[in-house]
């Protein structure tokens, strides 16, 4: 089933008063799943020597692949009118995108698959010289790396460590600096 944003943070808020409530008298709230794995860090009591609820987040069933041509075009050089010999030398910029949910922030899900949390990347292109036909054009797309993932919200407290939260499939694309693909499109 999908839920529009505003129905997905609709449902966070619900589930954010249900553990507060939860805390409150010391017990997990319904529909949390107990995590398997242990929790590392600090245990925080609240009064009444009940235990205080923490949120972490985990990124699991994460893939990589390395040599991922982006779908930003970083530069162009063409004619729609009659052929031309194209080559492209210039710097440009690609945007580096990191997929989140659940209220997870840029910059741990950047910590996490390690790469910079900025929103964008220096790129030096250069495409060799090249004929291209009438109506073609000579275009560079970043090369970079795309990671696959899904992000796992989890609640600990009172010893116990369960899972609120898994997100659907995400992506980030890392462009490289000096790595572009050079291609022949249509306008």
């Amino acid at each position: 089933m999908k839920f529009s944003e505003s129905r997905k943070r609709a449902l966070a808020a619900v589930a954010a008063c249900a553990v507060a409530a939860s805390a409150m008298i010391g017990v997990a709230p319904a529909g949390a799943v107990e995590a398997s794995s242990e929790t590392s860090g600090t245990q925080a009591y609240g009064a009444e020597g009940r235990a205080a609820w923490a949120y972490y987040y985990k990124i699991i069933s994460k893939s990589s692949s390395g040599s991922y041509v982006g779908s930003q075009k970083l530069a162009s050089c063409g004619s729609r009118n009659t052929a031309v010999t194209c080559s492209l030398n210039q710097g440009s910029t690609a945007t580096r995108s990191i997929g989140l949910d659940l209220g997870a922030s840029r910059g741990w899900a950047a910590g996490q698959l390690k790469i910079s949390s900025s929103t964008s990347q220096n790129v030096s292109v250069t495409c060799s010289k090249q004929k291209v036909p009438k109506g073609k054009q000579l275009v560079a797309y970043p090369v970079g790396v795309r990671h696959k993932y899904k992000i796992q919200k989890h609640m600990t407290g009172g010893g116990k460590d369960y899972v609120t939260g898994t997100s659907g499939w995400l992506y980030a694309f890392n462009p490289g600096n000096a790595r572009v693909a050079c291609d022949i499109k249509s306008f």
